[in-house]
């Protein structure tokens, strides 16, 4: 019986500790897919070119990024087998696309293939209050000594492909420099964020990306648009006055690709409450 009696002991003993083997195991499994969604979040620029390098370092495990129907939502995902974990990482507040997002109403000949006016909607597109928050995650900042220069500047910076710009002060783009930009944005869509400044445009040709202007309420700045230029993309408008349109008609089609870009680089990363589970 003392035989018995000490096998069991054993028995239970060795079971013990494999169960505590498999428990810290799963723990640390569980660790390392947490890790690896954490770092999806962080590092993800793109729905299609996923930070494998620096978030699945042992290569055993797998990542993908999926979106969801809520525009701003994207599920984040790392698995290894039969263990997975997800969460569902929020872009921003806007849960969905439009092509022209303005705090002030529009004049008859500006077009949209889909147009939303409220308030605060570009601080809504992209999660953040302040303009000195969203700044710092944009790009270079091009800082106009003249109004007249604005389009050379921004021909100049965009030679070596940058294509992600801030634009502070006074700017003039002509029809000339439009539909250049227009030119170069084939191949990249732009993305400008134009602050602080008296703004008109002129082309007559299509620029992929999207625009942005955050105008602070104290101040007071004129955006006037001539001709016929067209934006691929999304326009979206924080404006301290109406936005004068001096002549022709501005069109907006409304591109799906390039706004989820465009919250993907810029908007404020959250966690959707709740939706950490493990399965």
């Amino acid at each position: 019986m003392g035989f018995i009696a000490l096998d069991n002991s054993r028995y239970l003993t060795d079971s013990m500790k494999w169960q505590t083997h498999l428990h810290h195991k799963r723990l640390n499994l569980d660790w390392q897919l947490e890790s690896a969604i954490n770092c999806l979040a962080i590092y993800t620029i793109s729905l299609h070119t996923l930070p494998t390098a620096q978030c699945a370092q042992d290569g055993n495990t797998n990542l993908s990024v999926e979106a969801q129907e809520t525009k701003n939502q994207f599920k984040l995902q790392a698995d290894q087998g039969s263990i997975a974990s997800s969460a569902v990482m929020t872009l921003g507040e806007m849960e969905y696309d439009v092509a022209i997002a303005s705090n002030q109403a529009l004049p008859l000949s500006v077009l949209g293939s889909s147009i939303f006016v409220g308030p605060s909607v570009v601080s809504h597109f992209f999660g953040y209050t302040a303009l000195n928050l969203l700044k710092p995650r944009w790009g270079e900042e091009i800082e106009v000594t003249s109004k007249q220069a604005c389009g050379d500047d921004l021909l100049l910076k965009s030679a070596n492909g940058a294509r992600s710009f801030v634009i502070s002060g006074h700017c003039s783009i002509s029809t000339y420099h439009w539909d250049q930009l227009s030119a170069l944005s084939s191949s990249e869509p732009f993305f400008l964020l134009f602050v602080g400044g008296d703004l008109a445009f002129s082309g007559t040709q299509t620029l992929q990306g999207v625009i942005v202007i955050w105008h602070s309420e104290e101040e007071s700045f004129d955006v006037s648009i001539v001709e016929n230029p067209k934006i691929e993309g999304g326009l979206l408008l924080k404006l301290s006055a109406p936005l004068l349109l001096e002549q022709g008609v501005l069109e907006v089609v409304e591109n799906e690709a390039h706004l989820m870009t465009s919250r993907f680089r810029f908007a404020k990363r959250e966690w959707l409450k709740g939706s950490w589970r493990d399965f």
